[in-house]
């Protein structure tokens, strides 16, 4: 990973300029990748594994538990990129009942933020899917006193295939497929799909790269609101709204082009709008 002093002098106007035209030459290239380690451009998300077993064999993942625990805690005050995911649920919910299905949703951090948010007679069911040894920490370090009735946790896919409503927030990248395969997975083309928290340029074809922190790495697809649109159209939808976070950004210093704002997306399928 590369040091964030070192990163910040990358990112300043005059360097990211050099580093750009450089950047074109396929030596130069060749260079940035390796120096990158972990941090690099890849094209399949094999090669971001093998890029963490070589430079983070130390980390663990999805499963670290300073992670998990973190996530939950970032998630127990709304955010600004929560708001637009609160509007469109409440617009929802005006005219359906709602059953969401919130895919990588850890401990059940996005229920325990949204759920006092929404009329509690209209939001029937809350289905979390993550990794198993994921969502077994709900109710061992954070769901103490029981978890809530309407909430239930899965690690199948296909659990979502009675909900109206699929969400994913700070996950999607995650999904090592293509938009098709996640709701077929599914079983269902919900009425509404919404995104939130996660890297994506305005257009290009999609790259693998590896988000790290101290203790973490995770491989992750960053796909583009072009790609995911395109894709969504062709199963039905329409965008209806986009957003950007202005808390968050994927950060490669060597490859500026590539570096992307986090984003919001919500889709509706046109037979249900």
């Amino acid at each position: 990973m590369i040091p964030p002093m070192v990163s910040r002098g990358l990112n300043l106007r005059p360097v990211k300029q050099v580093i750009l035209r450089a950047g074109k030459s396929r030596r130069a290239g060749q260079v940035f990748q390796r120096l990158s380690g972990a941090s690099g451009i890849f094209e399949s998300i094999d090669e971001a594994r093998e890029a963490v077993r070589r430079h983070r064999a130390d980390t663990c993942g999805h499963l670290d538990g300073n992670l998990i625990g973190s996530n939950f805690t970032l998630s127990s005050t709304i955010r600004m990129s929560d708001y637009p995911v609160l509007f469109w649920l409440q617009e929802a919910i005006r005219t359906e009942k709602l059953s969401v299905f919130d895919f990588g949703g850890g401990v059940g951090q996005t229920y325990v933020n949204f759920s006092h948010l929404l009329p509690e007679d209209r939001l029937e069911r809350w289905i979390v899917q993550d990794l198993p040894d994921v969502i077994s920490q709900a109710s061992t370090r954070f769901f103490l006193d029981g978890v809530p009735p309407r909430l239930v946790f899965t690690d199948r896919m296909a659990a979502g295939s009675t909900c109206n409503v699929a969400l994913a927030a700070g996950a999607l990248h995650y999904w090592e497929g293509s938009m098709s395969a996640f709701l077929d997975a599914m079983g269902t083309r919900p009425a509404h799909f919404m995104v939130n928290r996660s890297p994506m340029r305005a257009r290009g074809k999609a790259f693998f790269t590896v988000q790290q922190g101290r203790d973490w790495a995770v491989p992750c697809q960053v796909r583009s609101v072009e790609q995911v649109t395109a894709e969504m159209e062709a199963e039905g939808y329409t965008l209806v709204d986009s957003w950007t976070d202005l808390e968050k950004s994927l950060n490669l210093p060597l490859f500026p082009d590539y570096s992307c704002p986090y984003r919001g997306l919500y889709y509706q399928r046109l037979e249900d709008s």
